[in-house]
């Protein structure tokens, strides 16, 4: 058995991306709580915001709906996009989320 052989298969084992996870990417998500006793939920920023840090997005109130969260406070939210967001909450995080 020579050992040289064997080295390259596992690495190619021991590589994720060569076995079909080559469409992963990051998302920033908000974990946002709101009504007592619900779970929180997970949402993406508006396009219209991704330009704000994730400092400042801790503890900040926001709208938002099942496809993406907007921020409320100190923020100018255009009227089409305040309408299609029913519900409230309260920013408590920002996490990455690897997904594939």
């Amino acid at each position: 058995m020579n050992p040289t052989h064997q080295a390259p298969t596992l690495l190619i084992a021991s590589n994720p991306f060569t076995r079909g996870y080559d469409k992963l990417y990051i998302e920033r998500l908000l974990l946002i709580f709101y009504e007592d006793g619900c779970p929180p939920c997970f949402r993406p920023m508006h396009d219209s915001q991704e330009h704000l840090s994730d400092d400042t997005l801790q503890l900040v109130p926001c709208i938002f709906n099942d496809d993406f969260a907007l921020i409320s406070e100190g923020q100018s939210i255009l009227n089409e996009l305040d309408g299609c967001c029913p519900s409230n909450g309260l920013v408590h995080q920002v996490v990455y989320a690897v997904i594939g």
